[in-house]
């Protein structure tokens, strides 16, 4: 079974270390750099494509709807936008970011899947439960931001006009021995090129070890994406570096638009 400690090990012995270590938590070097590097490492990796071991998909959490919508039908006498109980114009629905998401792919086009908050229609004689319908050829617009909860404290969201949204996204996977074996050996590369330095001080090693992680990542990502078929639409790192940006995802007839990462740290 593959753990953090294997990992950690693994790419240890990459970089040609002095020692390897037995528990993640031990007082020594090697051990603090591991539990310094390891779970930013992970995170960034997950984001380095759209893995299929790590996707997610769940209903999101309705936290504010526009006056006059299904699920706040009244309607204010003062019509000026009130954003303790409103989400930000133009946007009809407000959802709670889920807790476990590090990369928001895309909001399905749903045309029904129960109520607001994803509980689904009870199953009776007179109503019986319909399946929710999602279209596999499109997206919902939405935009992620920031915006206080209702103690005022700031709190991510996600902002779309559609009701009864779901969404896919990359989830944290913390669990080492549900990756797929490709993307292991990019972590265990990735991780080596962040402990190359502090533990080495040879930067011909962290180059080193920096390529080899961008050709294991290019490898798992193609080892990913030949387990299933999947039409996405993404933005090289080079027109990324240039600054090209999207302030919200539109949808694209025929593809699922998700960007994802090269971790900066492998970008020599």
């Amino acid at each position: 079974m593959t753990t953090q400690l294997e990992i950690c090990n693994r790419a240890l012995a990459a970089i040609a270390a002095k020692t390897t270590i037995a528990g993640i938590n031990e007082l020594s070097n090697e051990a603090a750099k591991c539990r310094l590097l390891y779970v930013p490492t992970r995170r960034q990796m997950l984001r380095g494509a759209h893995w299929n071991f790590a996707r997610i998909q769940n209903n999101l959490t309705l936290l504010k709807a526009a006056p006059g919508t299904p699920e706040n039908p009244t309607i204010p006498a003062n019509t000026n936008w009130n954003p303790a109980t409103q989400p930000p114009p133009p946007w009809v629905y407000e959802y709670a970011y889920p807790p476990d998401c590090i990369l928001l792919r895309y909001i399905p086009l749903i045309a029904n899947v129960g109520n607001s908050q994803g509980n689904p229609i009870p199953i009776t004689a007179v109503q019986p439960y319909t399946p929710p319908t999602i279209s596999d050829r499109g997206t919902a617009r939405f935009t992620v931001t920031n915006d206080p909860n209702v103690q005022g404290s700031p709190q991510r969201v996600i902002l779309a006009n559609q009701p009864n949204s779901m969404a896919i996204y990359t989830t944290d996977v913390v669990i080492e021995n549900l990756w797929d074996d490709a993307f292991q050996e990019a972590m265990v590369a990735a991780l080596a090129s962040r402990l190359a330095m502090p533990l080495t001080g040879d930067k011909a090693m962290y180059r080193q070890q920096a390529q080899a992680a961008l050709a294991m990542l290019e490898e798992a990502r193609r080892t990913d994406g030949n387990e299933g078929f999947t039409i996405e639409e993404w933005v090289p790192d080079w027109i990324a570096v240039r600054g090209f940006s999207g302030d919200y995802t539109t949808p694209s007839d025929g593809f699922f638009f998700g960007l994802w990462q090269t971790p900066s740290f492998l970008i020599l």
